[in-house]
């Protein structure tokens, strides 16, 4: 997603130790105050273990499969990261003037997968001035993919950061299905998007499935991970089905929405609620644990009071690192460790839901797609989607077709609104097929 804002030059990532953003932090910046809000947060039962699924292959005797999706690279040169996006996501950093526009994601395979498909679809945004979009997709039995790397203006170099997981276990009674979508920030996100691709869902299993287990055993690891996760992070929604039961651990602003059938339409369950600053529980949580929270102030004037000035940006939660105040746009994470010590959490909200006839899809994405597309419009347009192949005569809806429309749709929003576009990535699950 749109990585971390910070106020001053790129900070200095080999420094250690960490920094309380300070009153005079928030008076220097002209920080807006606090609102509180009686909170909730997700309640968790957890799942009985002993389904038999193993993350890493092949469970006894069953057809399970653990596909992990990255576009990312470990090696080759990587890109210098610029400030983050004036109304988005993480890390942004002071400047002369107005931040830059800057965004981070990635996704892609592993053995046992179908193959990815790495391609360039025609056509740019506005007069040529985006460059096709990379798209990659994947499929499993259930679920479908599709992920379109982001484009940064005065960066060729740079590629997808979003990570996703398909892991599909049919064995009866022991039946179990889980589904991913990790949105990497800041220098690092790339990478701490892919270790989290690649051990979430086996800690999962090692705790378990106990979500709030599993995500502080994830915060830990990347705590302590060779990556330089202090001011580097990922977003996380997981979705669980066992049965007829939905699961949901969601930590960040990536999303999940069910789509139900309802007198001849379809319309949106949303499953998850993003973790922002600007949301009131969540600001109340941040600074009782001490944290700042509030936005940039832009001064358009004076009067006889004095400055006049206008929110620049989302309300951020900000922190210091060698004297250089950053601000993270989410109040929930893993990895981000210094914003961690400042009242960033790693706990995740956990909901369930009871699976009925009347529920035909899921949608998991970042958000790149929920920055420019409602929740209701996405599984509208998922929703008609099926509807055409199912008029047309097809008994089997193209999940990774579906994924590749939302997400073209949002390309060609990103592309009419900025030069900038944002990495994009879908998860869609075909509930009827597990039904």
């Amino acid at each position: 997603s749109r990585g971390r804002k910070t106020l001053s030059s790129l900070v200095g990532l080999g420094s250690t130790g960490t920094f309380s953003a300070s009153g005079t932090v928030a008076r220097n910046l002209g920080l807006s105050g606090s609102s509180s809000s009686s909170g909730s947060s997700g309640g968790e039962a957890s799942a009985a273990a002993g389904s038999g699924a193993s993350m890493a292959g092949m469970a006894n005797g069953s057809n399970a499969s653990y596909h992990r999706g990255s576009g990312s690279t470990l090696s080759g040169n990587r890109r210098s990261r610029g400030a983050g996006l004036l109304n988005g996501g993480g890390p942004q950093k002071r400047s002369a003037g107005l931040p830059a526009i800057n965004s981070e994601a990635s996704s892609g395979s592993s053995a046992g997968a179908q193959p990815v498909l790495r391609r360039r679809h025609g056509g740019g945004g506005g007069a040529g001035s985006h460059p096709p979009p990379v798209m990659r997709q994947e499929r499993s039995k259930y679920a479908g993919v599709n992920t379109i790397e982001g484009v940064k203006p005065g960066n060729p170099n740079w590629s997808n950061q979003d990570n996703f997981m398909l892991f599909e276990h049919s064995g009866g009674e022991s039946d179990l299905h889980a589904w991913g979508v990790f949105d990497g920030h800041g220098e690092f996100g790339h990478l701490v998007s892919r270790i989290i691709r690649e051990r979430l869902g086996k800690i999962w299993l090692e705790c378990s499935q106990n979500f709030s287990r599993a995500f502080w055993q994830m915060q830990s690891e990347l705590d302590k991970s060779s990556v330089d996760a202090r001011c580097s992070g990922a977003t996380c929604v997981m979705v669980v089905l066992r049965g007829n039961t939905i699961q949901v651990g969601n930590c960040g602003d990536s999303r999940a929405v069910l789509g139900r059938r309802s007198n001849g339409t379809i319309s949106a369950l949303q499953l998850t609620s993003d973790h922002k600053p600007d949301r009131p529980d969540e600001r109340r949580r941040v600074m009782q644990a001490g944290g700042q929270v509030g936005s940039r102030q832009l001064v358009v004037g004076h009067n006889a009071n004095g400055p006049v000035t206008l929110p620049l940006g989302p309300p951020r939660v900000w922190y210091q690192i060698r004297g250089e105040t950053m601000g993270l746009a989410m109040s929930r994470s893993l990895g981000d460790g210094i914003a961690h010590s400042n009242g960033v959490s790693s706990e995740p909200e956990v909901t369930e839901h009871a699976v009925s006839s009347t529920d035909v899809f899921v949608i998991l994405a970042s958000d790149g797609i929920w920055d420019v597309i409602e929740t209701n419009q996405a599984v509208q347009i998922v929703g008609n989607h099926f509807a055409r192949a199912t008029a047309s005569g097809s008994t089997q809806w193209d999940v990774v077709d579906a994924a590749m429309v939302l997400t073209t749709t949002a390309r060609r929003r990103w592309e009419s609104l900025s030069p900038m576009v944002d990495d994009i990535t879908a998860v869609v699950v075909d509930l009827r097929s597990l039904q």
